[in-house]
């Protein structure tokens, strides 16, 4: 049976080590995005799901704490009385546009690149912070624009509340690396003459 679009995973891929953030708003960025496998809604079954990475970029206590999310890759929007899949609510949000199905059904045929072009856009998330059995995480309940980019310097200082293994994690994504969608228009301005990455102006 297909995954109730009700259901929410806790953001935490494991639970004692990973930053856990007070119940709030947060302006986020999209610093990573891969494919993982991860079990089906009520089942052993295993499945591929994009993982999310969002960066906070509000300055405060929990300035560049990253929050995880896994989705299944269905693009699927609102319906009758049902909710929209998770991966249409980022991609709405991301994209500050509202997605009909045609347009759900095109981005389908080549959702990886779409996924991809997502890195490095900004959005906001509201998350809670509930308790469990191991302690304290983290759940996104809601992806909404951002009204107006903020300038992310990831070698700028963590907030206080950003723990050491998300910190070296987030550094280990190669700060200042272009996204994916930038690479690719740098690599057709080369192969039209254009200057070099480094001669443009930034």
């Amino acid at each position: 049976m297909p995954i109730d679009p009700n259901y929410q995973a806790p953001i935490s891929d494991t639970t004692g080590n990973e930053t856990v953030v007070s119940s709030n708003v947060y302006q986020v960025e999209i610093v990573d995005i891969s494919m993982v496998q991860g079990k089906k809604y009520q089942s052993e079954e295993k499945e591929d799901k994009f993982k999310f990475v969002f960066a906070i970029v509000e300055p405060g206590k929990f300035f560049k704490c990253v929050l995880k999310k896994k989705f299944s890759v269905k693009l699927n929007p609102p319906f009758n009385n049902g909710n929209a899949s998770g991966l249409y609510s980022v991609f709405c949000a991301a994209l500050n546009a509202q997605l009909t199905k045609k347009e759900c059904q095109s981005f389908m045929a080549n959702i990886g690149v779409h996924a991809n072009e997502l890195e490095g856009k900004q959005l906001k998330i509201t998350v809670k912070k509930l308790e469990g059995d191991d302690g304290f995480y983290n759940k996104i309940t809601d992806y909404l624009p951002a009204e107006t980019p903020i300038k992310f310097n990831r070698s700028a200082q963590a907030g206080s509340g950003m723990s050491d293994e998300d910190e070296a994690e987030l550094n280990s994504m190669q700060p200042g690396k272009p996204t994916r969608q930038e690479q690719a228009d740098i690599e057709e301005a080369n192969a039209l003459g254009a200057p070099d990455e480094d001669e443009l102006e930034v």
